[in-house]
């Protein structure tokens, strides 16, 4: 296999140096070491940040909460007539994807535009497949099996979902990319992953000329957030069970300035005032952006943004918390308890609805279960499946999370990012 032409499409640390200073990077603070093994195809091993980690658990702890906990709490408020706290909450709840997207573009484009791997079309594909269809697919079959039970043996719950079983809607999630119905309502959001995915061949090409001159990147990160805003308010997007192929699409466009984000942070260091200025800039885009309807996922795009920016920073708090040994097994984990929590959700009320009514005991039972039941069965599809395609982890051999016995590395520790 033939990899691209090193002399066009691989970098020699000529932009990680000559970046620094334009983006008022201390000497001494950059966002990675150096590391100096190679593997077999004559690229650099890629430092893992395990601060990545931590950044990837709190994304999924976001989108937990937005299913099991604060979902009803949202409904409440807008029921009641408080449509501004309902949005803000919601808007909040529903930004771990959004944190998902910026790490993307971080972890995938990183190791091409630095000079640390050369790309390889069949490589790279291979690898995309290898890591993340796995345990989508073991996660799938339990989706259906449960979704069929519902569905042949329903129930009040069961009955007022908006999606029944099928074999014909069963086996048309098998490669991830779907339109019409989906039987987890968070799977949505692979569709726009795997949508980037495709895009990146073409990306780095155009990548590597442009980031060269920060005044072009700067341009059309601005020029994204001006279409997504565009898209945002002439197309009325859904996310959840059912997706349709102008929507799929409207929703890529109004997360691309996430994922540029996440371009930007794998071009460039940054000095972390810049995240403080673009975390402020984007508490300030929210407080506009709910009552005027403007497109959120840009405001918390700039948010995440700066979070990386200060995550890299090992003097601040946030660096110390998400390289904690809690966060880093939660965000090893982050991708098997995103695939089966939704399910585990459903599976839980369903159950339980056979023995009460919606009501207080119903809404208290299925959250008390139905919470650490979800970690449970992310726990087991990590431990037995995805572990055995994910690299460079460092709890890959723990099933239980075990303070005393932690063997975190360092947050220079050799291993793939993703």
């Amino acid at each position: 296999m033939m990899g691209i032409p090193t002399s066009r499409f691989r970098l020699t640390g000529v932009i990680g140096k000559g970046l620094l200073g334009k983006w008022g990077m201390p000497k001494g603070l950059t966002m990675g070491e150096k590391v100096h093994a190679t593997d077999l195809a004559g690229t650099k091993k890629l430092t893992r940040f395990h601060q990545i980690d931590g950044l990837r658990a709190l994304a999924v702890l976001i989108v937990v909460s937005l299913h099991g906990l604060v979902g009803r709490v949202v409904m409440s408020l807008g029921e009641k007539g408080h449509f501004l706290s309902s949005d803000f909450l919601r808007y909040f709840f529903n930004s771990g994807v959004e944190l998902f997207f910026v790490i993307s573009g971080v972890v995938l484009l990183r190791p091409y535009l630095r000079g640390e791997r050369i790309f390889n079309y069949s490589r790279y594909f291979k690898r995309r497949i290898q890591r993340i269809w796995p345990p989508y697919l073991a996660a799938l079959f339990f989706t259906g099996l449960v979704v069929l039970m519902g569905t042949r043996f329903p129930n009040w719950f069961s009955y007022g979902v908006p999606f029944k079983f099928s074999w014909f809607a069963w086996l048309k999630q098998l490669f991830i990319l779907n339109i019409g119905t989906t039987f987890n309502g968070a799977w949505w959001s692979l569709n726009i992953e795997i949508m980037f995915y495709l895009l990146i061949p073409f990306l780095i090409p155009l990548i590597i000329v442009a980031n060269n001159n920060k005044i072009i990147m700067l341009f059309i990160f601005i020029s994204l957030i001006i279409i997504s805003e565009i898209v945002n308010s002439q197309i009325k997007v859904t996310r959840g069970i059912i997706i349709d192929s102008v929507n799929m699409v409207a929703l890529f466009i109004i997360y691309l300035p996430c994922f540029f984000s996440g371009i930007l942070l794998a071009s460039y260091d940054f000095h972390p005032r810049w995240g403080y200025f673009l975390s402020a800039l984007g508490f300030l885009y929210v407080l506009v952006g709910v009552p005027f309807s403007l497109s959120v996922n840009n405001a918390f795009g700039l948010i995440y943004f700066g979070l990386v920016i200060i995550s890299f920073d090992n003097n601040s708090l946030i660096n110390k918390f998400l390289k904690s040994n809690i966060m880093v097994w939660i965000g090893e984990r982050s991708y098997s308890i995103f695939l089966i929590h939704f399910t585990i959700f459903y599976l839980t009320n369903y159950i339980i609805a056979f023995f009460t009514q919606k009501n207080i005991a119903y809404l208290l039972l299925t959250r008390i279960i139905g919470l650490p039941a979800a970690l449970l069965f992310a726990m087991i599809l990590f431990f037995y499946i995805e572990r055995y395609f994910a690299r460079g982890l460092v709890t890959a051999d723990s099933f239980w999370f075990h303070p005393s016995k932690s063997k975190m590395m360092s947050a220079n520790s050799l291993g793939k990012t993703r």
